[in-house]
């Protein structure tokens, strides 16, 4: 007998996971936030809906999956994961084949993302938006692409709850947060 017994062939002591495998889990986060004029020059928060746990579409899952493979660690608004955040109006349910929003209403390029540590000690990738054009839209869906563009390449899709609908007025300026967060589970 060895000390290979069980390693490299059959034996008593076969090598067995003492516990039970730890995945990566991943889910969105997005925050949205209508502020609305003051009446002295500047602005307060009107409305802030959090809406959890949406959908990675397969586009998302495949960049990211090449993205670690690579170790491409570059994001910037012409060579990164996400390129884009858009919202929009329709409040159909997200699919994990979603490849755009339903009815995009406004688009923003991405100019950076910041990695922080959440509270609970996991990564969270915060994808920051600020849509501030003078006209007026309900938003129900939130996504962000891998392109300039938000048509195609859907990296992940959110739609906001009935009751959490935010409707934007010609003054009003949206801040969106959206929150991508790795952990085990």
């Amino acid at each position: 007998m060895t000390i290979l017994n069980g390693i490299t062939r059959k034996g008593n002591c076969e090598i067995k996971n003492p516990n039970a495998h730890s995945p990566m889990g991943m889910r969105n986060r997005v925050i949205v936030e209508r502020h609305t004029p003051d009446g002295k020059g500047g602005s307060m928060l009107a409305q802030r809906v959090v809406q959890k746990g949406n959908i990675m579409c397969s586009i998302g899952l495949d960049v990211l999956n090449n993205l670690l493979a690579t170790s491409a660690l570059a994001f910037t608004a012409t060579n990164g994961w996400v390129q884009t955040g858009a919202i929009g109006t329709d409040a159909t349910a997200p699919t994990f084949n979603d490849t755009a929003l339903g009815a995009s209403t406004a688009s923003v390029i991405i100019n950076a993302a910041s990695m922080n540590l959440s509270d609970a000690g996991a990564r969270t990738l915060e994808y920051q938006m600020t849509f501030d054009d003078a006209l007026a839209y309900t938003i129900n869906e939130v996504g962000l692409f891998a392109s300039s563009l938000p048509i195609n390449n859907c990296v992940a899709h959110s739609t906001l709850n009935a009751t959490d609908v935010v409707i934007k007025g010609t003054a009003d300026t949206v801040n969106v947060s959206h929150q991508i967060i790795l952990s085990s589970v």
